[in-house]
C-alpha cells in the first residue's frame, strides 16, 4: 500500500498504453494498404528494354588507344562492313564524320554504339560522341565490355 507521503507525488514512468494504440492502428492500416497500393501502380519498364519499330542494326565506333592518346577509329556497320580510320587527324575525323553520314544515310533510325579503350580520357570519348551529333547520328551511346580474367604469370587465370 501507497503511504500518504507518496499519495501526493507524480509519478514518473510513462504511459505507454496510447502509443501501443497508435502503432497498432498504423499497421492495420498498412496491411490493408499495401495490397490496394501494390495493384495499383504500375511502373513503366526501361527504355533500352522495349524493341523499337524501324531500328536496324547498330553502327559500332571502337576507339582504340592508351594513356597517350587515341589512335584508331574502327566503324562497324553490320554485315561484315569494317572501315578503319585514324582519329588522331583532323584529316581522319573528317574522313570519320562523312563515313557516319553515308551509313546512316543508308539505315533509318540506326543506332550508334561507342565502344572505347578504358585507358583514354574521357575527352577524347566526348570528341567521339560529338563527331556523331556532328554526323546527324540521333541515339548514340556509351557501350561497356564485361571484365574479362587477365591471364597471371604462367599462362593461369
Amino acid at each position: 500500500m501507497e503511504s500518504a507521503a507518496e499519495r501526493g507525488r507524480l509519478k514518473s514512468s510513462p504511459n505507454v498504453t496510447p502509443l501501443v494504440d497508435v502503432v497498432l492502428v498504423l499497421l492495420i492500416l498498412f496491411i490493408v494498404m499495401v495490397p490496394a497500393v501494390d495493384a495499383s501502380v504500375r511502373l513503366p519498364t526501361a527504355k533500352h528494354a522495349i524493341p523499337r519499330e524501324g531500328v536496324g542494326e547498330p553502327i559500332s565506333l571502337v576507339l582504340a588507344g592508351s594513356e597517350t592518346g587515341p589512335g584508331r577509329v574502327q566503324l562497324e556497320a553490320g554485315k561484315g562492313e569494317t572501315l578503319t580510320l585514324a582519329f588522331d587527324s583532323e584529316s581522319g575525323r573528317r574522313a570519320l564524320v562523312a563515313a557516319l553520314q553515308a551509313k546512316l544515310a543508308q539505315k533509318s533510325n540506326a543506332q550508334v554504339y561507342l565502344k572505347a579503350d578504358g585507358r583514354l580520357s574521357f575527352r577524347h570519348i566526348q570528341a567521339l560522341f560529338d563527331l556523331c551529333r556532328e554526323a546527324g547520328a540521333e541515339m548514340v551511346s556509351a557501350v561497356t565490355a564485361s571484365d574479362q580474367p587477365q591471364p597471371t604469370e604462367g599462362g593461369l587465370s
